[in-house]
């Protein structure tokens, strides 16, 4: 008993000695843990704080964010209006653009239409351009048709009114064996031709030509210049036949060195037609054609040809008028060698020609016979 009362007084003497180590460790250990508690309170604090910190600034975050959405709510909201704004304008868009297509559709069937109309207006001008270019036609070929019957019956009207004339003023013309009358200028002269019968139907009656072989056998006249005759006939009648005349630079004396005749070439075969006949070797080459007759007055000229060709319109081969001998020889060797025929005729520069001139097949070329007086 005593030892366990021992013990525990032992005890209790070393819990009452050990007491202050134990209050100053408790201390101790209280204020460790006081400061381990200031510190983990001081890092609760610390952590509130930051916590504190952090938290107002995801507040501050949260609000910036709210903001933003809200910012982002109403661009949103703006730009859904937007895009309903679009797409209602999109619509719109839409159904104008189909206003347009219906508007060009439209345009393009009435464009085709005229087209059409004005396809079938052409047509018809076409149509309308042709009838009446047939009807001018038409009526052209008719005026020909009667251009041509009544120019062909004028033309027959006026070779018979030639022939019958040339027949009447074939009277004035007498072979020498029924007169005595007139001397004889050589010993070929065959007729005697009254100039004074013939002056008082035409006071231009100047001579007669008679070429047997070209059937010419005409009276000849001189008017005051080269384009009377070529319409009227010997009585002076209008005529298209024209006459047989000299040119009217002629003298019709001695002096003349080269005297020229004309007449038409007519299909009738009246005045100088039969003169194309010249070009052909059947007349060129018969003897007999190379001489005819020119009465003047109370004096019969023969004639021998030297010359014979067709040329295009000049003037130098119906020249009347020389300067010179030696000029007049060269005009003499110049129409000689244009002949088709050579004649082996000589020629000097006293010699006085004959020129024959009538149009060709058409009015470019002149057909010419020269002679010369033997």
């Amino acid at each position: 008993m005593s030892n366990k009362k021992a013990k525990r007084k032992k005890q209790k003497d070393i819990v009452k000695n050990e007491e202050p180590l134990l209050n100053e460790m408790k201390l101790k250990q209280d204020t460790k843990k006081n400061v381990e508690n200031r510190v983990k309170q001081q890092q609760e604090n610390k952590e509130k704080g930051k916590t504190k910190k952090f938290s107002k600034k995801i507040k501050t975050e949260n609000k910036k964010s709210k903001k933003e959405n809200k910012r982002i709510e109403i661009e949103n909201r703006d730009l859904k209006n937007k895009l309903k704004k679009v797409e209602q304008e999109n619509k719109e868009l839409k159904e104008h653009l189909l206003k347009i297509e219906k508007t060009l559709f439209e345009l393009t069937e009435k464009i085709n239409k005229l087209e059409e109309e004005k396809r079938l207006a052409e047509e018809k001008r076409e149509k309308f351009r042709r009838k009446i270019k047939l009807t001018i036609l038409q009526l052209i070929i008719a005026g020909v048709i009667i251009f041509s019957i009544v120019a062909l019956a004028k033309s027959k009207i006026n070779a018979s009114r030639t022939d019958k004339l040339s027949d009447e003023l074939k009277q004035y013309i007498r072979e020498i064996e029924e007169s005595n009358v007139l001397e004889t200028y050589n010993d070929n002269q065959e007729y005697t031709i009254d100039f004074e019968q013939l002056r008082q139907i035409n006071p231009d009656t100047k001579a007669w030509l008679k070429i047997e072989s070209l059937d010419i056998d005409y009276p000849v006249v001189q008017a005051n210049d080269n384009d009377y005759y070529l319409k009227y006939s010997f009585d002076r009648s209008r005529n298209s036949d024209g006459w047989v005349f000299f040119d009217y630079r002629n003298l019709l004396d001695e002096t003349d060195k080269n005297t020229i005749i004309y007449a038409h070439n007519r299909k009738n075969g009246n005045m100088f037609s039969k003169l194309v006949n010249i070009l052909d070797s059947s007349w060129y080459d018969n003897e007999e054609n190379k001489y005819f007759n020119l009465y003047m007055g109370d004096k019969n000229y023969t004639y021998e040809v030297f010359s014979i060709y067709q040329i295009k319109v000049e003037s130098y081969y119906i020249q009347t008028y020389f300067s010179s001998e030696e000029t007049y020889l060269n005009f003499l060797n110049t129409i000689k060698s244009r002949s088709i025929k050579d004649y082996k005729v000589e020629l000097k520069e006293d010699d006085k020609i004959l020129t024959l001139s009538t149009c060709g097949s058409n009015n470019k070329y002149r057909i010419v016979l020269h002679a010369k007086r033997i």
